[in-house]
C-alpha cells in the first residue's frame, strides 16, 4: 500500500492540470462575454462592477479596443477621470477607424494641453469623416493651444459652416477671438452659441469665462447661475462657480459647489479641493480627518505634502521634516515635496541650501509651474533679478494664468525702473484674476511711478472699499495723496499705514520722503532711529535708517549702518553696493574697490559689481585692470551697456580691436539710446574706423542729448570734416570753444578753424 500511494501522489497533479487545460474557454469567448456582462452592468447603473467586467475582458486580451473604449465610459460614470483619461488615448490607438475614440483621446489630451497629439487626434478623426463638426472644433482648439490663432479660427468657422446649430463651435470661436483681442467678436459668439442651444451649459461657462476675465463680475455670475440651473450636477459647472467665489473674496459661497464636486467625483483630486478649501479657510478641524483618510489610500503623496504643509504653517518644524522626509524618501523625484522642502530651509535661513533643492526640484519634474515659480522667488530674496525673471516667465509659458507669477514680474519690471512693464503685467495678472489684491496693488504702484495719477486713484478706490484695514492699501493711498499735494493727508494715511504694520517700510520710507522735501532732517532721522531701537538687527530697517543719513550728508554714521548691516546679514548685496558707491562718492577708491570685489564674490551675477570696479580701475590708471573686470561683466551678461560702452572705448583708445569695439558700442546705444555718452563712443569708432558720414548720426545725437558738452560739438566737427561738410565743421568747432574754451582737445579746434578760414 505504501509504495502504491506514493506513486499515485502524482496523479490527482496530472488530472487536474489535465482538466485545467481541457476545460479553459477560449480567450475570444471570454473576453465577449464579460463586455457583454460589463454592459449588462452599466445599463443596471452597477458601474464598479461594470469595470470589473471590462477589465476581465482586457486581461483575456490587452488589445481589445472596444473594451479599452467601454472601460474608459465606465470610468468617467464613476468620477475617476485620471484612469478614464489613460483609457481613452489606448482606446484610440487600438481603434484607429473609430472616429468617436480618436474624439474622446483627443478631447482629453487637450485637456492635459498635450496640443500637438490633439492636434493628431482630430486629424485621424477628419480623415475618417471630413464633415465631422467636433473634429474641427478639436482641431481649432488645439491650435489655439499651439498659438496658431488664424489656422485654428478658420477651423472652427469651418466647423460652424458645416453646422450652425451647433454650439460648441460659436463657444470655441468666442475664446479664439478673446484670445486673439477681438472682444466684441468674442462676445458675439458667445451669445451665438447660447442662441443656438440655449440649454447648452458650456456656451453659458465660455461667456461667463469672456465676463469673468474682462472684470464683468455681476454678468459672469448671471451665466454661472444660468448654467447651474441647467445643470446642478455638471462637474465643471460646480467647480467653475466654486473658483468664481473664491476669486471674489467669498469663499463661503464656494463651500456648497466644492462639497458637490467632492460628492460627484470618485477621483482623489475632488477630495483635495475640498481639503485645500478648507484649509484656505483655516478649518483644519475639517482639513485634516479628509487629507488623514487620503492618506490611508495609495494616492497618499498629495494628502501627505499637504500635512506636511499645514505642519509648517503652524510652526511644527519638525513634523513637516519627518513627513516630507518618508515621501521624499518614497519618491525621490516628488518636486512639490522638494519645494517644500525648500521652503523649510529657507525659514532656517539656509537659502544656498534652498536655492540647490529648487533647482533640483526644476530638474526633476520641469513642466511644474509651482518649482518654477518658488525659484523665481528664491532668486528675488538673492537679489538676482534676471534670473528670477526667468523662472517666473517660465512658470507663465507652462501656465499662462499664473496670476502671482505675473504680479512678480510686474514687481521686478517696477525696481527696474520700468513702469510701463509693470503695468502690462499686472494688468494680465488681473485679467487672470480679476480680485487679486496682490495685483490691484503692483498695478497701483506702477501706475504711481508712471505719475498716472488719474488711473492710480481709480484703480485705489477699488482697494480701499475692499481693504479698509490694510497696511499695504493704506501705503498706496499716502503717496497718492503726496503726489497730488495733499501733504497732511498723505500723512495721516502713511501714519495710518504704520499704525496697521509697525514694520511697514514702504510707509516708513514715504514718510521720511515727505520730511526730506520739508527740509525736516531731523524728523527723518528721528523716525529711522526710533524703528532701529525696535528692530536693531532688521538688515531691512538698516539699510532705510543708511540711506536716510547718507542722505542729509552724516557719512560717518551711513558707513556705520551699512557696516552693520553686513555683520548682521553676510549676504547682503544691497549693503555692499551702497557701501561700494558711498566710498565711490568720497573718492576711497582703494576702499570702494575693495566693497565691490566683496559683493563680486558673494552675488551670484554680479554684473554690477565687476562694471563699478572697472569704473574704478580706470580712475586709478589700472587699464589693464580694468579691462578684465568689464570683460568678466560682459560675459555674465552681454548685454550689460556700461560695460560694453567703457570697454568699446578702451579698445577704440588702444586701436586694437575695432570690429569687437563697434559690436560693443552698438549693444550699449541699443539697451540705452538715450545716453549722450554711449552715442559718442559709437561715433568716435565709426570716426576711428574712416567711416565718418556713419558717426554723424550718433554725434548729432549726443549732442542733442547733452548740448552743453564742448567735447561732443568737436567730435561731431571733425565728422563733418571729414565728410567733406566745411560750414557745419566751423559752426561746430566755434560751439565747443565758446562752451569751454580749454577742453581735452582745444588747440586742435582752434587749428581746424583756422585752417577752414584759411
Amino acid at each position: 500500500m505504501g509504495p502504491a500511494l506514493k506513486g499515485c501522489i502524482v496523479l490527482p497533479i496530472l488530472l487536474v492540470a489535465a482538466f485545467t487545460v481541457s476545460c479553459t474557454r477560449d480567450p475570444e469567448v471570454a473576453k465577449r462575454e464579460y463586455m457583454e456582462s460589463g454592459d449588462r452592468f452599466v445599463r443596471e447603473k452597477k458601474v464598479r462592477e461594470a469595470i470589473v467586467q471590462y477589465r476581465n475582458a482586457l486581461k483575456q486580451d490587452p488589445r481589445f479596443g472596444e473594451a479599452r473604449f467601454r472601460l474608459a465610459e465606465a470610468y468617467v460614470q464613476d468620477g475617476d477621470w485620471t484612469r478614464a483619461a489613460r483609457e481613452y488615448v489606448r482606446a484610440a490607438d487600438l481603434l484607429p477607424k473609430d472616429v468617436e475614440a480618436q474624439l474622446k483621446a483627443g478631447r482629453v489630451l487637450l485637456f492635459a494641453r498635450q496640443f500637438q497629439d490633439a492636434a493628431t487626434r482630430a486629424h485621424n478623426a477628419l480623415a475618417l469623416d471630413r464633415r465631422n463638426v467636433d473634429a474641427q472644433v478639436l482641431l481649432g482648439n488645439a491650435l489655439a493651444g499651439l498659438r496658431d490663432v488664424d489656422g485654428a479660427i478658420e477651423e472652427i468657422q469651418e466647423a460652424i459652416r458645416l453646422d450652425p446649430n451647433n454650439a460648441l463651435g460659436y463657444v470655441s470661436l468666442g475664446a479664439l477671438e478673446q484670445a486673439a483681442g477681438r472682444q466684441t467678436d468674442a462676445e458675439a459668439a458667445f451669445r451665438k452659441a447660447i442662441e443656438a442651444d440655449p440649454k447648452s451649459t458650456a456656451a453659458h461657462l465660455g461667456l461667463a469665462n469672456f465676463y469673468w476675465s474682462n472684470r464683468r463680475e455681476a454678468d459672469a455670475a448671471r451665466a454661472l447661475e444660468r448654467a447651474h440651473e441647467i445643470a446642478p450636477d455638471d462637474f465643471l459647472t460646480n467647480r467653475m462657480l466654486a473658483l468664481f467665489h473664491i476669486a471674489a473674496g467669498r469663499p463661503a459661497d464656494a463651500e456648497q459647489y466644492l462639497t458637490k464636486l467632492a460628492s460627484l467625483s470618485k477621483d482623489v483630486d475632488a477630495q483635495l479641493v475640498l481639503a485645500d478649501y478648507y484649509l484656505a479657510s483655516n478649518r483644519t478641524d475639517k482639513a485634516v480627518p479628509l487629507l488623514e483618510k487620503i492618506a490611508a489610500t495609495p494616492s497618499r503623496s498629495e494628502a501627505e505634502l499637504r500635512l506636511a504643509r499645514l505642519d509648517f504653517r503652524q510652526g511644527h518644524r519638525d513634523a513637516a521634516r519627518k513627513r516630507l522626509e518618508v515621501l521624499i524618501g518614497r519618491e525621490p523625484s516628488n518636486a512639490a515635496a522638494i519645494v517644500l522642502q525648500a521652503e523649510l530651509l529657507a525659514a532656517d535661513g539656509k537659502m544656498d541650501d534652498a536655492l540647490s533643492r529648487l533647482q533640483a526640484a526644476v530638474a526633476a519634474n520641469p513642466t511644474l509651474a509651482e518649482a518654477h515659480f518658488a525659484l523665481g522667488r528664491a532668486y528675488v530674496a538673492r537679489n538676482d533679478r534676471d534670473q528670477a525673471a526667468r523662472a517666473f516667465n517660465q512658470t507663465l509659458r507652462l501656465n499662462p494664468r499664473a496670476a502671482a507669477a505675473q504680479v512678480e514680474l510686474s514687481r521686478l519690471e517696477l525696481s527696474g525702473g520700468h513702469a510701463d512693464s509693470s503695468i502690462q503685467f499686472a494688468d494680465q495678472a488681473l485679467k487672470n484674476a480679476p480680485n487679486n489684491p496682490d495685483a490691484q496693488l503692483a498695478l497701483v504702484r506702477a501706475l504711481l511711478a508712471q505719475r498716472n495719477i488719474r488711473r492710480a486713484e481709480s484703480e485705489l478706490q477699488a482697494l480701499t472699499g475692499a481693504y479698509p484695514n490694510h497696511a499695504n492699501v493704506q501705503t498706496q493711498a499716502g503717496i497718492l495723496a503726496g503726489l497730488k499735494g495733499d501733504h497732511a493727508a498723505a500723512d495721516r494715511l502713511l501714519t495710518r499705514a504704520l499704525e496697521l504694520d509697525q514694520n511697514n517700510n514702504e510707509a516708513l520710507s514715504a514718510l521720511i520722503a515727505l520730511d526730506l522735501a520739508r527740509k525736516d532732517d531731523q524728523a527723518a532721522t528721528r523716525r529711522v532711529d526710533a524703528r532701529l531701537a525696535r528692530t536693531p538687527k532688521d538688515p531691512a530697517a538698516l539699510l532705510l535708517a543708511a540711506g536716510v543719513y547718507a542722505r542729509v550728508g552724516d557719512a560717518r554714521r551711513a558707513e556705520q549702518l551699512l557696516r552693520t548691516t553686513i555683520e548682521v546679514d553676510g549676504a547682503n548685496v544691497q549693503a555692499y553696493d551702497l557701501l561700494g558707491r558711498l566710498y565711490l562718492s568720497q573718492q576711497r577708491l582703494d576702499e570702494a574697490l575693495a566693497e565691490f570685489d566683496a559683493l563680486a564674490k558673494r552675488h551670484p551675477r554680479p554684473v554690477q559689481a565687476l562694471t563699478l570696479a572697472g569704473v574704478i580701475l580706470e580712475a586709478q590708471k589700472k587699464p589693464e585692470q580694468a579691462r578684465q573686470r568689464y570683460q568678466q561683466a560682459l560675459a555674465i551678461d552681454p548685454e550689460m551697456p556700461v560695460a560694453a560702452n567703457n570697454l568699446a572705448w578702451m579698445y577704440v583708445e588702444s586701436g586694437d580691436n575695432m570690429d569687437v569695439a563697434l559690436q560693443l558700442a552698438q549693444t550699449a546705444t541699443r539697451r540705452l539710446p538715450d545716453n549722450p555718452a554711449m552715442q559718442d563712443t559709437l561715433g568716435w569708432i565709426y570716426y576711428k574706423k574712416g567711416l565718418a558720414r556713419l558717426a554723424v548720426q550718433p554725434f548729432e545725437r549726443s549732442v542733442k542729448l547733452e548740448p552743453r558738452n564742448a567735447v561732443f560739438h568737436y567730435h561731431l566737427g571733425l565728422a563733418y570734416l571729414k565728410s567733406g561738410d566745411s560750414t557745419r565743421a566751423r559752426s561746430a568747432f566755434q560751439q565747443a570753444l565758446t562752451l569751454a574754451p580749454d577742453f581735452t582737445g582745444a588747440d586742435e579746434a582752434k587749428q581746424m578753424l583756422a585752417s577752414l578760414k584759411g
